[in-house]
């Protein structure tokens, strides 16, 4: 997409009111020194060691405004980035294997981004063959077929990663080779690909995976946290910084919760910060209102574990 149909489609959209997601930057100002910090202390290290911070504001403050921005500045930092709603009818923390499948279906990379490719309905398919160009050519494509030297020397490569799980491995690597040339009809290979992209939203049954890829275990309750780390991994082996994962509570979705629900959620945000150090090449960043902290009911200071490790909100506007 050329610059002016950006800048065409950017005017247009402002001049009916309704703000841009795209291309954020262009039109926003006052968050500089904020996105330049961030780039500085947060994004220049995910590579070391996970991060995860806390944004806390009412409704219409602007958190989603400032995603657009922070999902910008990340692509400029060569990370992928996944903007995930957090809602008890599509990702509830409380189901983190829901969680870590709305990150799938969310995860975009910059060529993505750049080109301004929205309409693919499983862009993780664009994801898995942009990182087989990558390690078996060195180049950065969304590749429709490879070679059988190309897959040789991907497959070599991810499978000398001792830090990505041999099940997800198994699978990526499934993927790929139904983009070898020849061999089943086009509408074959999108069956196959389209079941093998189910595996990371943990649809399916262990016994149908088991049978036809040969791997031992499904993406569930249990494995859906070292999953994430596999992909953190899986995302600096395909030759970016690391993965940024933007997520965004819907309206008092923590409120909305019963009390064994939000217990298991708060317990899934204290295992990920507890945990986050050792994740690197995550970036988390956790957008959400006042109440979350301090609603007498529902607020996180009635989990004494959770409210130390995160701590108060800042009892003053930011400069």
């Amino acid at each position: 997409m050329s610059g002016r149909n950006i800048d065409a489609q950017i005017v247009e959209a402002l001049r009916k009111g309704i703000p841009p997601q795209r291309e954020v930057s262009t039109y926003s100002i006052g968050n500089e020194k904020l996105l330049e910090n961030i780039g500085k202390f947060h994004l220049s290290q995910i590579g070391d060691r996970g991060i995860i911070r806390f944004i806390s504001g009412s409704w219409g403050a602007g958190k989603t405004h400032l995603f657009r921005l922070l999902r910008e500045s990340a692509f400029r930092h060569n990370c992928m980035v996944a903007n995930v709603e957090l809602s008890k009818s599509e990702a509830p923390l409380d189901k983190f294997e829901r969680v870590f499948h709305a990150i799938v279906r969310k995860v975009t990379t910059p060529r993505q981004y750049a080109m301004g490719d929205t309409s693919e309905i499983a862009p993780f398919g664009a994801v898995l063959r942009e990182t087989v160009a990558f390690l078996g050519n060195g180049t950065v494509d969304d590749l429709e077929i490879v070679s059988s030297d190309v897959l040789s020397r991907a497959e070599g490569r991810l499978m000398e990663d001792r830090s990505i799980d041999i099940d997800f491995k198994k699978i990526v690597i499934e993927y790929w080779r139904t983009l070898l040339p020849g061999g089943d009809a086009v509408s074959t290979r999108e069956q196959r690909r389209a079941e093998l992209l189910q595996w990371f939203g943990g649809e399916g049954t262990l016994g149908h995976f088991r049978q036809s890829f040969h791997v031992n275990k499904i993406i569930n309750k249990d494995s859906a946290k070292p999953m994430l780390q596999s992909l953190a991994a899986f995302v600096r082996l395909a030759g970016y910084s690391g993965l940024v994962i933007l997520f965004d509570e819907a309206e008092m979705s923590h409120s909305a919760m019963r009390n064994s629900e939000l217990k298991a959620a708060h317990n899934n945000l204290l295992s990920l910060i507890n945990n986050i150090e050792s994740l690197a090449g995550l970036y988390l960043v956790y957008a959400t209102v006042p109440e979350f902290f301090d609603d007498p009911k529902t607020g996180i200071k009635n989990y004494g574990a959770l409210a130390s490790r995160i701590g108060p909100k800042e009892r003053r506007p930011p400069r």
